[in-house]
């Protein structure tokens, strides 16, 4: 199930039942706990993200760091193929292309 569609159901079910575990989520959704904690630290980031596609990871690590450095939650993609795949499920908004 993409990210977005998830992350939609475990908003939708928190905001019925604020109570609800992580535990409990992962039941109704018939996925993993940890599954269920990632998504809940992401959905509290409120950092925007940004995608750096590239296959020299010493490129990465350095625009990586100046962005973290600022603030951004940094996710990284060594190739372009993974990198669309990416953009596609995260929906991802803003990306460094780098070649």
């Amino acid at each position: 199930m993409p990210e977005k569609e998830l992350d939609d159901k475990i908003l939708s079910l928190l905001e019925k039942n604020p109570a609800l575990s992580a535990v409990e989520l992962a039941d109704v959704l018939k996925i993993s706990e940890e599954t269920v904690q990632t998504r809940l630290e992401e959905l509290g980031d409120s950092r925007q993200t940004i995608l750096i596609i590239d296959d020299k990871p010493d490129a990465i690590i350095a625009a990586k760091r100046a962005l973290q450095a600022e603030g951004y939650n940094v996710v990284e993609a060594y190739n372009g193929k993974t990198g669309l795949e990416d953009i596609e499920e995260k929906h991802q908004t803003l990306f460094f292309w780098m070649s």
